[in-house]
Parts: structure tokens; C-alpha cells; sequence
């Protein structure tokens, strides 16, 4: 009767270590792939954020060159709004 509790004791020392080897190994197969698919969300981040910051610098020059514009025509406006006060004043005081 004891060879039988050792041997039964024996046998499932051993399912214990079969068992725990397994989960051990979907352990390690699950940790592999929550690894992957971080890396993948951090290159799709890492992709997505250089588009982004390639779009902003785009628009960071397109706005430069809005601005120069703007600034351009205002002054050329003032130009005009001055010469077109001072014909006014050559053709008023023509008038007088």
C-alpha cells in the first residue's frame, strides 16, 4: 500500500510539473505577443506622428507664406490709399 501512495504521489508530482510547464509555455506564447502588439501600436504611433508633424511643418510654411502675403498686400494697399489721398488732395486743391 505505501508503494502504491508513492508511486501515486510520484505520478502526480510529475502531472503537477507537465501541467505547470504548459501553462508556463502559453504563459511565455501570450507575454511573445502582448510584446508584438505593442511594437506594432508604437510603430503605427511612431508612423502616424511623422505624418503629423510633416503636415504641420507644410502648413507652418504654408502660413509663412500666407502671412508675407498678407503683410504685402497691406502695405501695397497703404500705398494706394496714400497716393490715391494725395491725387485727391492735387485734384481738390486743382478744384479751389
Amino acid at each position: 500500500m505505501n508503494e502504491e501512495i508513492h508511486r501515486l504521489e510520484h505520478n502526480a508530482d510529475a502531472a503537477f510539473e507537465r501541467v505547470n510547464a504548459r501553462f508556463q509555455t502559453v504563459v511565455d506564447d501570450v507575454e511573445k505577443a502582448r510584446q508584438e502588439v505593442l511594437a506594432e501600436v508604437r510603430r503605427t504611433r511612431d508612423e502616424k506622428k511623422k505624418v503629423l508633424e510633416e503636415q504641420l511643418q507644410i502648413i507652418q510654411a504654408e502660413k509663412g507664406k500666407v502671412d508675407t502675403d498678407v503683410k504685402v498686400r497691406r502695405y501695397s494697399f497703404r500705398l494706394f490709399i496714400n497716393a490715391a489721398a494725395c491725387a485727391f488732395c492735387i485734384y481738390d486743391t486743382k478744384l479751389k
